[in-house]
């Protein structure tokens, strides 16, 4: 329940964020480059951005999510062109701005050139027969429809980089083969205690010793080596589906001198 809520709060988000852009003169979800719609591939993103970064303390994601987040980007892109509909208003020299000057473009009194009033889908017409050129799409009636799908593939597009993104440094578990390793940082120690603080942890780990969880504060409470030149990170790896773990560690210094410390992920 929680990752749809997730999901609608960034695409109200979205959507004020966008409104507020257009009431400052810059209709971002309007902005292209060439052929690439990248305003709205910019807000389908955003759209769908809270709702992964929900999910990803699962690390995990199915295709009902894809499907999910393709519907939310679709009703961001109407809810955007709805207010940037109602937002429209023509000055008493002729000039479209969205400050509320002149007569609203829904008024019976503005009509386009072929006569018609200017409703919500005419309105959307229109504004995508005049941006034809940012397509490349000829300036025909009969190819109006594709730009406007140009479009909304942008917002599409954009929700679904998202779970692509968030999974550039997510590994799958090689055990189960089906779910994704989770990473917590253990403590810091020195690169020659490291062998020692590794046989100790993983006899905690076997054992299923209570005194693990007073151990580790206690480490992380004694260990301050967070502004040392040389220095060995110690990490849990844990398995979100299968729970299998690992201990980890990474060798970080910037001593020239220093030999290189040879660490190896261990299963525990």
């Amino acid at each position: 329940m929680m990752k749809y809520i997730w999901g609608l709060v960034s695409v109200v988000g979205t959507v004020m964020i966008s409104s507020l852009l257009l009431l400052l003169g810059s209709p971002v979800h309007s902005f292209a480059v060439w052929v690439f719609p990248l305003g709205a591939f910019i807000l389908g993103l955003l759209s769908s951005l809270g709702y992964f970064i929900y999910l990803r303390k699962k690390r995990k994601w199915q295709v009902g999510d894809l499907v999910f987040v393709s519907f939310t980007s679709l009703l961001t892109f109407i809810a955007i062109f709805f207010i940037h509909y109602h937002a429209t208003f023509i000055s008493d020299h002729g000039f479209i701005n969205y400050f509320g000057d002149g007569t609203h473009i829904s008024d019976p009194s503005v009509v386009l050139m072929a006569g018609q009033q200017v409703d919500f889908f005419s309105f959307m017409n229109n504004l995508y027969s005049d941006r034809n050129f940012q397509h490349l799409i000829p300036v025909d009636q009969v190819l109006i429809v594709p730009a406007l799908w140009v479009e909304v593939a942008g917002y599409v597009a954009g929700a679904l980089a998202i779970p692509f993104l968030l999974s550039a440094n997510v590994y799958k578990c090689k055990r189960c083969t089906t779910g994704y390793y989770s990473t917590t940082k253990l403590f810091d120690v020195l690169p020659e205690e490291y062998e020692k603080e590794r046989a100790i942890l993983h006899h905690l780990y076997q054992s299923n010793s209570s005194d693990l969880s007073s151990y580790l504060i206690e480490k992380q409470m004694s260990s301050d080596l967070r502004h040392s030149t040389n220095k060995v990170t110690i990490y849990n790896i844990t398995c979100n589906t299968c729970n299998t773990r690992h201990l980890a560690a990474r060798h970080y210094t910037t001593e020239k001198d220093a030999p290189p410390l040879k660490v190896e992920l261990e299963q525990i």
